[in-house]
């Protein structure tokens, strides 16, 4: 008889409230056919670009699960559909290399075409949007892996802030991410994550507008106990395949990084079974040393968060680091707060002597609901932080709390880390093309070539925002 993992859970606004269960670490030893079906039942949902609905599916688009969920074919998609738009920067970034004086062409969301200006054929009822006089620099646009809040507003406030921060990211270039919850309790976090998956239902069906929801950064509960950060250390817990088996199928599997360490009871199992998934593990708020960071991570671990921060030694100030050093050896990929508090300018400018850095490196914002807004008291997972200039610290402590870091800023703060290492080409292909590595997205996201979509950012010689686009749609500025 194989065991019953869910049991009488009711998961209808509650988690373990009624006849609860005790988490997975607890339960007999999984047979075969359990963990085949556990493995089924926390797979992510695939990613696919909706196409555009016939009328009357519109209607209810809220009731519809994601994969029914469709865009509405507006005014301005349908112009699209009949046109092509030439989007001309003075330099582009084509493929992996930066060419100058080229056009970028957009048929239908996608890009058909990146050639040289004098080499586009024109024809009838091209939209042309033409950046080369202001000096604009065309760059796939960003994808930030991991963002908890923007604009006053929080992830694990729900669906009506979630569409807040996806509206105000594009501002700043950032064109998809992963909504970063923080550690609560059960209850708080699957109504979080539902949250999300409310937010990407309704982004859905209202047309392109906005920072693309990809889906969820689970960053906690799984914590070591004396690396929480600025996370709630009453909320901490080991990890659970129950709870995660819950939030996959309570939120339509939107869940695609959880960030844990390893090192927790129980996580062997739980590092297994969520590989075997597709679930992104990434070591983080770990304590482990260099030579258990190595040993896990060959079990099945594939992302390093916020490396050098929340471990054995953090990387704001110089000095020994045997936890990201372990993780350095293996090759997996890691992500970066470039923020000119969370690291080190002299850490950062080691780091971009590796050879494997341009590959490996990713750039998070790791934001949080005072970006955009400033200095202040605010609350993040629970606890209070406070604001002072552009640095976020749990009150009354030195601990960091988040950042108020822009994708564009973090690529310039990386450039200028590197003492000039670093172009700004391979600078902004760590905020696009890597992070689209990750989530196994780079067939279609991450560069500017053919038969991508068309998500782009245009950004002055200061690294400052010209505009940017979704799917061949200008989403800011606002107004077309």
């Amino acid at each position: 008889m194989g065991v019953d993992l869910i049991g009488q859970l009711s998961l209808k606004g509650t988690y373990l409230s009624i006849n609860p269960k005790p988490p997975f670490y607890m339960l007999p030893e999984l047979s075969l056919e359990d963990r085949v079906r556990l493995v089924e039942s926390l797979k992510p949902r695939q990613y696919s670009r909706p196409e555009p609905p016939q009328p009357d599916r519109v209607n209810g688009a809220e009731d519809q699960s994601l994969e029914q969920a469709a865009i509405k074919v507006n005014d301005v998609e349908r112009k699209q559909q009949n046109s092509r738009l030439l989007i001309r920067g003075m330099k582009v970034l084509s493929g992996e290399t930066m060419t100058d004086d080229y056009t970028v062409i957009v048929e239908n969301g996608v890009i058909s075409q990146v050639v040289a200006t004098a080499a586009v054929n024109k024809q009838e009822g091209d939209e042309e949007h033409d950046y080369h006089a202001v000096g604009g620099i065309v760059l796939p646009g960003f994808i930030d892996l991991l963002l908890h809040g923007a604009a006053g507003v929080d992830v694990m406030e729900g669906k009506a802030a979630v569409l807040t921060i996806a509206n105000r990211l594009v501002e700043e270039g950032t064109t998809a991410f992963l909504a970063g919850t923080m550690t609560q309790s059960p209850e708080l976090t699957l109504a979080a994550i539902k949250g999300v998956q409310a937010a990407m239902k309704q982004q859905a069906s209202a047309g392109i507008e906005g920072s693309e929801i990809l889906g969820v950064h689970a960053e906690g509960p799984f914590f070591s106990p004396h690396k929480m950060g600025c996370h709630l250390p009453s909320c901490q817990r080991v990890p659970d395949l129950l709870e995660v088996e819950t939030w996959q199928q309570e939120a339509d599997g939107i869940v695609r990084v959880i960030t844990l360490a390893p090192e927790l009871p129980e996580a062997e199992e739980f590092i297994a079974v969520c590989k075997s998934a597709d679930i992104i593990l990434s070591i983080g708020h770990t304590s482990c040393d260099g030579n258990e960071a190595f040993d896990y991570i060959g079990r099945g671990i594939g992302l390093a968060t916020h490396l050098f921060n929340a471990m054995p030694d953090g990387g704001h100030s110089p000095g020994t680091a045997g936890c990201a050093m372990g993780i350095l050896r293996t090759g997996i990929p890691y992500t970066l707060i470039a923020d000119k508090h969370h690291l080190d300018s002299s850490i950062i400018y080691g780091l971009t002597e590796w050879r494997s850095f341009t590959q490996r490196a990713i750039l998070i914002s790791d934001g949080i609901s005072a970006k955009y807004v400033g200095e202040g008291e605010f609350e993040l997972g629970g606890q209070e932080i406070v604001v002072e200039g552009d640095k976020a610290k749990l009150k009354g402590k030195s601990n960091l709390a988040g950042s108020l870091l822009k994708m564009n800023e973090a690529v310039r703060n990386i450039i200028e880390f590197s003492a000039g290492q670093l172009t700004l080409a391979e600078a902004a292909l760590l905020a696009s093309r890597n992070p689209a590595k990750v989530l196994k997205l780079d067939h279609v996201k991450g560069l500017i070539k053919a038969n991508m979509h068309a998500d782009l950012v245009i950004l002055d010689e200061n690294y400052d925002v010209l505009a940017t686009y979704r799917f061949g749609q200008k989403v800011f500025p606002s107004g077309g």
